[in-house]
């Protein structure tokens, strides 16, 4: 178990890397030998950095850890002169988002994830983007964002030199964002419209997924909405003109929605 290990018997950041693979260990043990490490190698370069970094991820999440001691992972990592790259930066938004999934992290982390990274002299990419914008729906899964947190991320990347482009993944993660968000009364029935016209402005189509959670929204906003079915029915009409495919997930969500019209 986590509790057995002994911090001083890992030589290199690749054996706790694997460590953390098989067995669960506590956060504070990754840190205490990544400590150890630090000491022993001297410093840390950007390979080293990213393999820590994902040794930390599963602990700091399966472990009850917070954004908190993944800062101070790091912090620890920049002290050694860790420098981190592009793939060390999104393996700590991946883990961000999977914090936000368990209510343990909010809209602004990844939003100050995204700081860091430019203050790393690091260019925000579309990938990054989307994290931060899944970072928004996992926290909407909490009651802890709604569209407006979306569309701050949406205003973020514009003001960025890199002018990183929303695609497929971001357009349908802020349509979960408004969906999760309907399930707390945080969003309003016109805010799922609003971003599928954004989409459909940035020229980039909609895939069963987008669809799906658009139907999602739909159904958590049924209450306030004048004919919540005929507006089901419609995306799925729309889905089939387009070609994209109705699956058995979106004619689920279709049913959900059928049910919350009932009792609406």
């Amino acid at each position: 178990s986590g509790s057995d290990v002994e911090v001083d018997e890992f030589d290199s950041f690749e054996n706790l890397e694997a460590a953390t693979q098989k067995q669960e260990m506590e956060i504070g043990q990754v840190q205490a030998a990544l400590r150890h490490l630090v000491a022993k190698h001297g410093t840390v370069d950007a390979a080293q950095m990213m393999t820590a970094l994902t040794a930390c991820s599963k602990s700091t999440v399966s472990r009850g850890g917070s954004m908190k001691q993944l800062w101070e992972t790091v912090k620890l990592l920049e002290e050694a002169g860790g420098r981190p790259n592009l793939m060390a930066a999104t393996r700590v938004l991946q883990t961000t988002v999977k914090l936000a999934g368990f209510g343990r992290a909010v809209p602004k982390d990844g939003l100050e994830i995204l700081d860091w990274a430019l203050e790393s002299d690091l260019h925000v990419d579309t990938v990054m983007l989307s994290l931060a914008m899944d970072i928004c729906a996992k926290a909407a899964g909490h009651g802890k964002a709604s569209l407006d947190d979306a569309r701050g991320v949406l205003q973020y990347a514009k003001g960025l030199t890199s002018k990183p482009e929303p695609n497929v993944v971001t357009f349908t993660s802020m349509i979960d964002v408004c969906a999760k968000a309907g399930g707390y009364n945080k969003a309003q029935p016109q805010d799922g419209d609003w971003v599928m016209d954004a989409m459909r402005k940035a020229g980039v189509a909609g895939n069963t997924k987008t669809y799906t959670a658009l139907l999602s929204f739909y159904a958590n906003t049924a209450n306030r909405r004048k004919d919540p079915l005929q507006d089901g029915w419609a995306v799925v009409e729309e889905m089939k003109g387009l070609g994209v495919n109705v699956t058995a997930g979106t004619m689920n969500a279709l049913i959900v929605l059928c049910g919350k019209a009932a009792r609406a």
